[in-house]
Protein backbone atom coordinates (compact mmCIF):
# COMPACT_ATOMS: atom_id res chain seq x y z
CA UNK A 1 0.00 0.00 0.00
CA UNK A 2 3.03 2.31 0.68
CA UNK A 3 4.68 2.01 -2.62
CA UNK A 4 0.84 2.22 -4.49
CA UNK A 5 0.94 5.47 -2.23
CA UNK A 6 4.21 6.54 -3.21
CA UNK A 7 3.44 5.99 -7.05
CA UNK A 8 0.48 7.93 -6.87
CA UNK A 9 2.33 11.08 -5.43
CA UNK A 10 5.09 10.80 -8.16
CA UNK A 11 2.76 10.42 -10.95
CA UNK A 12 0.72 13.51 -9.49
CA UNK A 13 3.84 15.65 -9.50
CA UNK A 14 4.98 14.64 -12.96
CA UNK A 15 1.28 15.71 -14.24
CA UNK A 16 1.50 18.90 -12.00
CA UNK A 17 4.81 19.81 -13.37
CA UNK A 18 3.81 19.03 -16.76
CA UNK A 19 0.90 21.34 -16.83
CA UNK A 20 3.08 24.42 -15.13
CA UNK A 21 6.16 23.63 -17.58
CA UNK A 22 3.55 23.81 -20.07
CA UNK A 23 1.91 27.40 -19.14
CA UNK A 24 5.37 28.68 -17.97
CA UNK A 25 7.09 27.75 -21.40
CA UNK A 26 4.16 28.83 -23.87
CA UNK A 27 5.76 30.74 -26.68
CA UNK A 28 4.83 34.45 -26.01
CA UNK A 29 3.86 34.57 -29.66
CA UNK A 30 0.81 32.64 -28.56
CA UNK A 31 -0.53 36.38 -28.03
CA UNK A 32 -0.23 37.42 -32.11
CA UNK A 33 -2.32 35.34 -34.02
CA UNK A 34 1.04 33.57 -35.71
CA UNK A 35 0.37 30.52 -37.69
CA UNK A 36 0.25 27.37 -35.61
CA UNK A 37 2.77 27.26 -33.02
CA UNK A 38 1.97 24.49 -31.81
CA UNK A 39 1.31 21.47 -34.11
CA UNK A 40 -1.86 20.38 -31.79
CA UNK A 41 -3.08 23.91 -32.12
CA UNK A 42 -4.05 25.66 -34.98
CA UNK A 43 -4.06 29.62 -34.48
CA UNK A 44 -5.38 31.83 -36.96
CA UNK A 45 -3.80 33.20 -39.84
CA UNK A 46 -1.39 36.21 -39.30
CA UNK A 47 -1.70 39.73 -40.66
CA UNK A 48 1.53 40.35 -43.07
CA UNK A 49 1.43 44.07 -42.84
CA UNK A 50 1.41 46.50 -45.77
CA UNK A 51 3.28 47.61 -48.33
CA UNK A 52 5.61 50.04 -47.17
CA UNK A 53 4.75 49.11 -43.41
CA UNK A 54 5.20 45.29 -42.03
CA UNK A 55 4.00 43.70 -39.12
CA UNK A 56 6.55 40.83 -36.94
CA UNK A 57 4.27 37.85 -37.28
CA UNK A 58 6.43 35.09 -39.40
CA UNK A 59 5.59 31.71 -39.83
CA UNK A 60 6.14 28.50 -37.76
CA UNK A 61 8.85 26.00 -39.20
CA UNK A 62 7.27 23.97 -41.98
CA UNK A 63 4.25 26.42 -42.53
CA UNK A 64 3.51 27.94 -45.99
CA UNK A 65 1.34 30.69 -47.58
CA UNK A 66 1.09 31.95 -51.26
CA UNK A 67 -1.28 34.40 -52.27
CA UNK A 68 -1.78 37.50 -54.15
CA UNK A 69 0.94 39.71 -51.54
CA UNK A 70 3.40 36.48 -51.25
CA UNK A 71 4.40 33.05 -51.59
CA UNK A 72 6.39 32.39 -48.09
CA UNK A 73 7.13 29.42 -46.22
CA UNK A 74 8.71 29.10 -42.26
CA UNK A 75 12.45 27.64 -42.58
CA UNK A 76 12.03 28.08 -38.54
CA UNK A 77 9.74 29.56 -35.95
CA UNK A 78 11.66 32.75 -36.45
CA UNK A 79 13.08 32.86 -39.76
CA UNK A 80 10.24 33.07 -42.82
CA UNK A 81 11.41 33.51 -46.59
CA UNK A 82 9.45 35.22 -49.18
CA UNK A 83 8.61 36.48 -53.11
CA UNK A 84 5.71 38.56 -53.95
CA UNK A 85 4.20 37.36 -56.76
CA UNK A 86 2.19 40.29 -58.01
CA UNK A 87 5.61 41.86 -58.11
CA UNK A 88 6.47 39.18 -61.01
CA UNK A 89 3.49 39.40 -62.70
CA UNK A 90 2.73 42.84 -63.24
CA UNK A 91 6.08 44.85 -62.39
CA UNK A 92 8.29 42.78 -64.52
CA UNK A 93 10.47 42.53 -60.84
CA UNK A 94 11.76 39.62 -58.92
CA UNK A 95 12.00 39.89 -55.18
CA UNK A 96 13.54 38.09 -52.20
CA UNK A 97 11.96 38.73 -49.38
CA UNK A 98 13.70 37.48 -45.48
CA UNK A 99 11.79 38.11 -41.89
CA UNK A 100 13.77 37.28 -39.29
CA UNK A 101 12.17 37.39 -35.23
CA UNK A 102 15.11 38.62 -33.30
CA UNK A 103 13.91 39.12 -30.38
CA UNK A 104 10.72 38.31 -28.62
CA UNK A 105 9.93 40.00 -25.06
CA UNK A 106 7.49 38.59 -22.05
CA UNK A 107 4.76 41.41 -22.54
CA UNK A 108 4.44 40.28 -25.99
CA UNK A 109 6.39 42.93 -27.92
CA UNK A 110 9.48 41.52 -30.20
CA UNK A 111 12.18 42.87 -32.51
CA UNK A 112 11.62 41.96 -36.39
CA UNK A 113 14.31 42.29 -39.19
CA UNK A 114 13.49 42.24 -42.75
CA UNK A 115 15.50 41.94 -45.68
CA UNK A 116 14.45 42.47 -49.22
CA UNK A 117 15.79 42.73 -52.67
CA UNK A 118 13.82 44.03 -55.73
CA UNK A 119 15.75 43.26 -59.23
CA UNK A 120 13.18 44.05 -62.73
CA UNK A 121 14.12 41.83 -65.67
CA UNK A 122 13.94 43.00 -69.47
CA UNK A 123 10.38 43.39 -70.55
CA UNK A 124 9.19 44.62 -73.82
CA UNK A 125 6.74 47.33 -74.07
CA UNK A 126 3.41 46.16 -74.84
CA UNK A 127 -0.56 46.03 -74.43
CA UNK A 128 0.25 44.94 -70.88
CA UNK A 129 1.69 48.02 -69.80
CA UNK A 130 0.41 50.86 -70.42
CA UNK A 131 3.69 52.83 -69.72
CA UNK A 132 7.30 51.38 -70.50
CA UNK A 133 8.02 48.33 -68.23
CA UNK A 134 9.86 48.90 -65.17
CA UNK A 135 13.83 49.09 -64.57
CA UNK A 136 14.90 48.93 -61.37
CA UNK A 137 17.06 47.35 -59.13
CA UNK A 138 16.77 47.82 -55.00
CA UNK A 139 18.29 46.44 -51.61
CA UNK A 140 16.01 47.22 -48.29
CA UNK A 141 16.59 46.78 -44.60
CA UNK A 142 13.65 47.37 -42.46
CA UNK A 143 13.57 46.82 -38.54
CA UNK A 144 9.86 46.49 -36.58
CA UNK A 145 9.25 46.91 -32.74
CA UNK A 146 6.08 45.42 -32.13
CA UNK A 147 4.11 47.27 -28.77
CA UNK A 148 1.17 45.25 -27.91
CA UNK A 149 -1.40 47.93 -26.21
CA UNK A 150 -4.00 46.73 -25.52
CA UNK A 151 -5.64 42.84 -25.78
CA UNK A 152 -6.43 43.62 -29.35
CA UNK A 153 -4.74 46.83 -30.29
CA UNK A 154 -1.01 46.47 -31.47
CA UNK A 155 1.70 49.05 -33.11
CA UNK A 156 4.46 48.77 -35.30
CA UNK A 157 7.30 51.21 -35.60
CA UNK A 158 9.31 50.82 -38.96
CA UNK A 159 12.37 52.10 -39.86
CA UNK A 160 13.48 51.23 -43.10
CA UNK A 161 16.44 52.08 -44.88
CA UNK A 162 16.53 51.29 -48.73
CA UNK A 163 19.32 51.74 -51.44
CA UNK A 164 18.47 51.45 -55.06
CA UNK A 165 21.14 50.69 -57.47
CA UNK A 166 19.25 51.90 -60.48
CA UNK A 167 16.41 53.36 -60.41
CA UNK A 168 15.29 54.14 -63.93
CA UNK A 169 11.77 53.74 -63.73
CA UNK A 170 11.45 51.79 -60.29
CA UNK A 171 8.21 51.08 -58.78
CA UNK A 172 5.36 53.76 -57.07
CA UNK A 173 7.00 53.85 -53.17
CA UNK A 174 9.99 55.00 -55.14
CA UNK A 175 9.32 58.86 -55.80
CA UNK A 176 10.87 61.62 -58.38
CA UNK A 177 13.18 64.28 -56.04
CA UNK A 178 15.55 66.45 -57.65
CA UNK A 179 19.21 65.83 -56.33
CA UNK A 180 18.33 63.13 -54.87
CA UNK A 181 20.89 60.50 -53.92
CA UNK A 182 20.39 56.37 -54.59
CA UNK A 183 19.48 56.01 -50.36
CA UNK A 184 16.17 56.11 -48.75
CA UNK A 185 14.70 56.43 -45.36
CA UNK A 186 11.68 55.47 -44.13
CA UNK A 187 9.75 56.21 -40.68
CA UNK A 188 6.16 54.57 -40.75
CA UNK A 189 3.52 53.00 -37.79
CA UNK A 190 1.03 50.49 -38.74
CA UNK A 191 -1.49 49.93 -36.31
CA UNK A 192 -3.85 46.67 -35.82
CA UNK A 193 -6.73 46.30 -34.48
CA UNK A 194 -8.80 43.31 -34.19
CA UNK A 195 -12.15 43.76 -34.31
CA UNK A 196 -15.55 41.33 -33.48
CA UNK A 197 -15.16 37.82 -35.55
CA UNK A 198 -12.39 37.73 -36.78
CA UNK A 199 -12.46 41.19 -38.56
CA UNK A 200 -9.78 43.43 -38.29
CA UNK A 201 -8.22 46.62 -39.76
CA UNK A 202 -5.39 48.43 -40.44
CA UNK A 203 -4.24 52.11 -40.21
CA UNK A 204 -0.83 53.53 -41.16
CA UNK A 205 1.15 56.73 -41.37
CA UNK A 206 4.81 57.70 -41.46
CA UNK A 207 7.47 59.58 -43.77
CA UNK A 208 8.94 58.76 -46.51
CA UNK A 209 12.39 60.13 -48.30
CA UNK A 210 13.48 61.70 -44.86
CA UNK A 211 16.54 62.35 -45.52
CA UNK A 212 16.08 64.18 -48.91
CA UNK A 213 15.50 67.52 -50.57
CA UNK A 214 11.80 66.85 -50.38
CA UNK A 215 9.70 64.68 -48.12
CA UNK A 216 6.46 62.53 -48.48
CA UNK A 217 3.90 62.35 -46.12
CA UNK A 218 2.55 58.37 -46.50
CA UNK A 219 -1.37 57.19 -45.04
CA UNK A 220 -3.27 54.30 -45.72
CA UNK A 221 -5.87 51.90 -44.16
CA UNK A 222 -7.19 48.48 -45.04
CA UNK A 223 -9.79 46.30 -43.27
CA UNK A 224 -9.65 42.26 -43.49
CA UNK A 225 -10.60 38.98 -42.12
CA UNK A 226 -8.65 35.92 -41.14
CA UNK A 227 -9.68 32.26 -40.76
CA UNK A 228 -7.72 29.47 -40.11
CA UNK A 229 -6.56 28.60 -43.42
CA UNK A 230 -6.84 31.85 -45.38
CA UNK A 231 -6.33 35.98 -44.74
CA UNK A 232 -7.68 38.85 -47.35
CA UNK A 233 -7.24 42.77 -46.68
CA UNK A 234 -8.19 45.46 -48.96
CA UNK A 235 -7.50 48.89 -49.16
CA UNK A 236 -5.20 51.87 -49.97
CA UNK A 237 -2.31 54.27 -49.15
CA UNK A 238 -1.34 57.70 -50.57
CA UNK A 239 2.21 58.88 -50.94
CA UNK A 240 2.51 62.95 -51.39
CA UNK A 241 4.03 65.77 -50.83
CA UNK A 242 2.91 68.13 -48.08
CA UNK A 243 1.72 70.35 -51.24
CA UNK A 244 -0.17 67.70 -53.24
CA UNK A 245 -1.46 66.53 -49.91
CA UNK A 246 -3.18 69.78 -48.99
CA UNK A 247 -3.76 71.00 -52.54
CA UNK A 248 -5.44 68.02 -54.13
CA UNK A 249 -6.78 70.25 -56.96
CA UNK A 250 -2.89 70.73 -58.67
CA UNK A 251 -1.24 67.08 -57.33
CA UNK A 252 0.22 65.28 -60.06
CA UNK A 253 1.86 61.55 -60.33
CA UNK A 254 4.90 62.76 -62.06
CA UNK A 255 6.47 59.13 -61.24
CA UNK A 256 3.75 57.87 -63.68
CA UNK A 257 4.48 60.45 -66.01
CA UNK A 258 8.40 59.81 -66.17
CA UNK A 259 7.34 56.14 -66.74
CA UNK A 260 6.11 57.16 -69.86
CA UNK A 261 9.31 57.93 -71.10
CA UNK A 262 12.23 56.09 -72.43
CA UNK A 263 14.43 57.38 -69.89
CA UNK A 264 12.51 57.64 -66.61
CA UNK A 265 14.12 59.22 -63.50
CA UNK A 266 17.06 59.49 -65.89
CA UNK A 267 15.66 62.69 -67.91
CA UNK A 268 16.14 66.30 -65.98
CA UNK A 269 13.32 66.45 -63.85
CA UNK A 270 11.22 69.55 -63.51
CA UNK A 271 10.73 70.82 -59.68
CA UNK A 272 7.80 71.97 -59.74
CA UNK A 273 6.02 68.56 -60.73
CA UNK A 274 8.54 67.18 -57.66
CA UNK A 275 6.63 69.41 -55.25
CA UNK A 276 2.83 68.49 -56.45
CA UNK A 277 3.93 65.05 -56.69
CA UNK A 278 1.50 62.01 -54.87
CA UNK A 279 0.77 58.47 -55.91
CA UNK A 280 -2.33 56.12 -54.60
CA UNK A 281 -1.31 52.33 -54.08
CA UNK A 282 -3.84 49.33 -53.67
CA UNK A 283 -3.18 47.47 -50.06
CA UNK A 284 -4.77 44.13 -50.92
CA UNK A 285 -4.56 40.54 -50.64
CA UNK A 286 -5.59 37.07 -50.86
CA UNK A 287 -2.99 34.43 -48.56
CA UNK A 288 -3.73 30.60 -47.84
CA UNK A 289 -2.43 29.14 -45.07
CA UNK A 290 -1.27 25.49 -45.15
Amino acid sequence: MRHLLVLLAFMSGLSITSAFAQLSGESPELEESTLRPEKTKRKLAPHLGHNVSATTYVLSQGDCTIGIQVAACGLTNRWTLATVPWLYVNYNTWSVLSRFRLVTYPEGGNWTMQLGYFKSFPEARSDKYVTYPYDFEAYWLQFIRAYPMARHYRIYFNVATNYYANDRRPFSLRRPIERRNQSQINLTTLHEVALIKRWYIMGEIGLLDVAQPIQHVHVGASFGRSGFYYEWHLGFSLTATPLALFNPRSRRDYQQELRDTEHGFETHLDREKTKRDYAIHPEFTVQLFF
